[in-house]
């Protein structure tokens, strides 16, 4: 079915569930209806606001994501050209550079599929110094 055939489908639903005197889950248990009540409220709202283009299916546009190429790109960049970067650095780059707020862990998982490795900080041991007649002292 093209998409087209089925948004004048569904906002034909849309209109019959309307003009009837059955409440819309009466009508959807009488009639055999492609979708649940909530999807009809919904595909309404769409239907409402932005005609039969909205009812379209764009699931296959893919997910939502807040981080597009072009931030994964400035990412990259940014990790290539400071390669002892955190992920708290990169996050707070990705802030100021685009003003979007991203947490810390997304950042850690989108460096990890980047195979980056952040690289730790070695610990420093601090010894113990004694003198005789001195105080204790830390190094």
């Amino acid at each position: 079915m093209s998409n087209s055939t089925r948004n004048e489908e569904i906002a034909e639903i849309v209109a019959y569930i309307e003009r009837s005197p059955l409440s819309v889950e009466e009508y959807i248990q009488q009639n055999e209806v492609p979708f649940s009540r909530a999807q009809f409220y919904r595909y309404r709202a769409r239907y409402t606001s932005e005609g039969k283009d909205g009812l379209s299916d764009k699931r296959r546009e893919g997910n939502h994501h807040k981080l597009n190429k072009e931030h994964l790109a400035f990412i990259r960049g940014y990790i290539k050209s400071k390669p002892k970067v955190g992920p708290t650095q990169v996050m707070n780059a990705v802030i100021e550079e685009f003003g979007i707020t991203v947490g810390r862990s997304r950042i850690s998982q989108i460096l990890k599929k980047m195979d980056f490795t952040v690289q730790r900080r070695k610990e420093v041991k601090k010894e113990h110094v004694s003198c005789v007649g001195a105080k204790t002292r830390f190094i």
